[in-house]
């Protein structure tokens, strides 16, 4: 003997079936209380979006105020690692790395040659008397427009003129003008 299957059927009802009609007061009713409890829930919302705003303003400020204060408290701790400890450190860190940038710098800075420009009539008495000094890295040239005692000296773009001839007159002249106007001053009392 078998089992009858019995299965649930999914057609629509019949319309007389479907339930009872509501009367128009009702669904009146029932659209405004539909519209009443959006418009409370919108309501609430609002009211519950100015409090987060609210609460997150209270924060912002809060977090500024401790933040301000953790830097101010931090300050005096930071100035004492300063005034302390980075003269200690300085010393012992910074100085031998700057000495060592000028000893560097020193050192190449004396490898590069020094260019001596003379007159061509001091050339054979420089010549002998370089002869015997240590050695310099230095390149001597001749320049026709220069006069007995003129030098030019050149290192990495900074050029320095001497003028031995217009020294020793300047310094002449000068007491040339002492001893002058002395000699008439004794005269005139």
């Amino acid at each position: 003997m078998g089992r009858v299957l019995f299965l649930e059927a999914f057609d629509a009802p019949p319309p007389e079936a479907a339930g009872p009609s509501h009367s128009p007061d009702w669904r009146e009713g029932y659209a405004e209380g539909i519209l009443a409890g959006q418009a409370q829930a919108a309501a609430r919302e609002a009211h519950l979006s100015d409090e987060i705003v609210q609460s997150i303003s209270d924060l912002s400020f809060t977090y500024a105020e401790a933040r301000t204060q953790v830097l101010t408290s931090l300050e005096p701790l930071f100035r004492s690692i300063l005034e302390r400890l980075m003269p200690e450190l300085v010393r012992h860190m910074l100085l031998p790395h700057i000495l060592q940038e000028l000893m560097t710098a020193a050192h190449v800075d004396s490898e590069s040659p020094i260019e001596l420009t003379i007159s061509p009539q001091d050339e054979p008495a420089l010549k002998r008397a370089l002869m015997g000094a240590m050695p310099l890295p230095l390149q001597l040239a001749t320049l026709p427009g220069l006069e007995a005692g003129q030098v030019m000296l050149a290192h990495r773009g900074i050029e320095t003129a001497l003028d031995l001839e217009g020294l020793i007159t300047g310094i002449e002249a000068v007491l040339n003008a002492l001893f002058d106007e002395t000699a008439r001053r004794s005269r005139h009392g």
